[in-house]
C-alpha cells in the first residue's frame, strides 16, 4: 500500500478497511517521515542486482567500483535525504526514488566502494532522512 503524500503533515491517521461495502476493521496509526526496508531472501542476501542486471549472490559478487540496484519500500516524504553504507563504507548514491511502472518501490542505484573495501559477504544499509533499513542485510562484492 501507499500511502498518500498529504499524510505526512499528520502525526497519525485512522486507517478503515472495508469488505463487500460494510467496515470490518479499524484502527490507528502513527505517521513516521519514513520506514526504509531493503528486500531480501530468508538467508538476509539483499534482492538486488549488479550493474549488468544479474541477480547479486555469491555465484554472481557485484565487482568494487560497480553500481548495485538496490529495491525497498518505505521511503517516506519525497525529498528526504538518502544515504547507503556498504561494509561500514559510504556508498555513492547515483538514484534513489521510485520504479517506474511499480508504485511505492524504492530503488536505490549506489556504486560500490572500491580499492578499500574487503570482498566478501557485506552488509547494505540505506537511511532515508534520519531512519535506517533493518539490520541483517547483506550483497556479495568481490
Amino acid at each position: 500500500m501507499q500511502v498518500p503524500p498529504r499524510v505526512g503533515s499528520l502525526a497519525s491517521v485512522r486507517i478503515e478497511v472495508f469488505y463487500q461495502g460494510k467496515s470490518i476493521a479499524q484502527t490507528s496509526a502513527a505517521i513516521a517521515e519514513a520506514a526504509p526496508a531493503l528486500f531480501s531472501d530468508s538467508s538476509g542476501q539483499a534482492l538486488a542486482t549488479n550493474e549488468d542486471g544479474s541477480l547479486n549472490s555469491a555465484a554472481n559478487p557485484v565487482p568494487r567500483g560497480s553500481v548495485i540496484v538496490l529495491y525497498g519500500t518505505g521511503e517516506g516524504v519525497s525529498g528526504l535525504p538518502v544515504s547507503v553504507r556498504i561494509g561500514g563504507y559510504p556508498a555513492e548514491v547515483l538514484y534513489a526514488g521510485p520504479t517506474a511502472g511499480y508504485p511505492g518501490l524504492l530503488q536505490i542505484n549506489a556504486r560500490v566502494p572500491a580499492g578499500y573495501i574487503a570482498p566478501g559477504n557485506l552488509s547494505v544499509v540505506i537511511t532515508v532522512g534520519q531512519i535506517s533499513s533493518q539490520p541483517g542485510i547483506t550483497i556479495q562484492v568481490n
